[in-house]
């Protein structure tokens, strides 16, 4: 099981402006932030889970939201982890064929247990519990597909969660079935639309090939979990410079959260603040 737990640098503007693959998704989180807003002011999410390639950047700014709203408001706030949603199932005994089939001969323990007691152990590690949401942040939904394994675990374990996404991509088979895929959960869009894309434009550009530099990770379609770039040859960019890319946007992120922050409270009533 990957797990990462991130961390959000402390902002201030970057010179220049923001990153565009950063800077546009704040309308589109200012969207989600409106659908969820009684949630977020209720305390009812106690984990913030990122999807693991494109949805990086999305769920440090969305996550840190939450994270600065928590704490202004005196409550408790969820914390914040990445898993790659094809790789929850997989447990720990995927790539150990021998011991994966030692165990399933002799009946010592199903693989599903395996799976189910490894991410749970994960989850109650980084304060989940079975009385509050988890809310799921990703780039873009189209089948469902990428997120459909840590849902159907996520549901197995018993836990309530959410599904928060830049964009959903209308898939042209069957416009429900990634509301199927996803067990019916709620799904928030900030429904993201790109004038410029002639395909995919429901896809923000941190999830394009260009974006990825930002995130720090790469991930082909079918894959279980992102490789990180810097444990890749390229022969245009070095570990240094993928770094700096890394932290630029992490940077332009935490500018974005303060000023999001800084639009929420510009909304609520005076007597509330």
């Amino acid at each position: 099981m990957s797990v990462e737990k991130p961390t959000i640098q402390k902002s201030s503007e970057s010179e220049g402006g923001l990153l565009p693959e950063v800077a546009e998704l704040e309308e589109p989180i200012k969207k989600i932030i409106e659908k969820i807003k009684d949630r977020i002011e209720g305390g009812e999410y106690g984990l913030i889970i990122g999807d693991d390639a494109g949805g990086r950047i999305p769920t440090l700014i969305l996550g840190g939201f939450i994270q600065k709203i928590s704490e202004n408001e005196a409550r408790q706030k969820p914390s914040l982890i990445f898993i790659p949603g094809k790789q929850a199932l997989k447990g720990g005994l995927e790539g150990r064929p021998l011991l994966k089939k030692i165990f399933e001969r002799r009946g010592l323990l199903k693989l599903r247990e395996v799976q189910e007691r490894e991410l749970n152990d994960h989850l109650i590690k980084y304060g989940a519990t079975k009385d509050k949401k988890i809310l799921i942040v990703t780039d873009t939904v189209k089948s469902g597909y990428s997120l459909k394994t840590l849902t159907t675990l996520l549901r197995s374990l018993g836990y309530n969660y959410e599904i928060a996404t830049i964009g959903i991509e209308p898939s042209p088979i069957n416009k429900n079935s990634f509301r199927e895929a996803l067990g019916g959960a709620d799904i928030f869009s900030g429904a993201y639309y790109s004038k410029e894309k002639k395909e995919d434009r429901h896809t923000p550009r941190i999830y394009s090939q260009e974006g990825e530099k930002y995130t720090g990770v790469r991930k082909f379609e079918g894959d279980r979990s992102s490789i990180a770039l810097k444990r890749l040859f390229s022969p245009d960019e070095s570990p240094e410079e993928i770094q700096e890319a890394i932290n630029q946007s992490r940077h332009d992120s935490s500018f974005v959260v303060d000023r999001l922050v800084e639009w929420y409270q510009g909304q609520k009533p005076k007597d509330d603040q």
